[in-house]
């Protein structure tokens, strides 16, 4: 679940950035999530209540992540079975 956390606290740090978003951090980003939604279905396998609490903060960005680049499924419920978490 740390990894997963890790992970996620970066993305939530450019996110926040009031800078321009720097092309290659954002390529990054992009090519890192897979690596991400491996670590939450990881974590959702060993502690299913905390892995659907940083899912569920996960999508609360997802409008955000989407303008990122980042590829997303259609629905939360999507999100959460892609996950392990459905």
């Amino acid at each position: 679940m740390a990894y997963a956390r890790r992970l996620w606290e970066g993305y939530r740090e450019l996110l926040a950035s009031e800078e321009a978003y720097d092309p290659f951090l954002l390529l990054e980003a992009v090519e890192e999530w897979p690596v991400f939604v491996r670590a939450l279905r990881r974590a959702a396998s060993k502690n299913p209540a905390e892995a659907l609490r940083l899912a569920k903060e996960v999508w609360r960005e997802e409008v955000p992540l989407r303008v990122l680049g980042v590829r997303l499924p259609a629905t939360k419920e999507a999100f959460l079975a892609q996950v392990g978490l459905a």
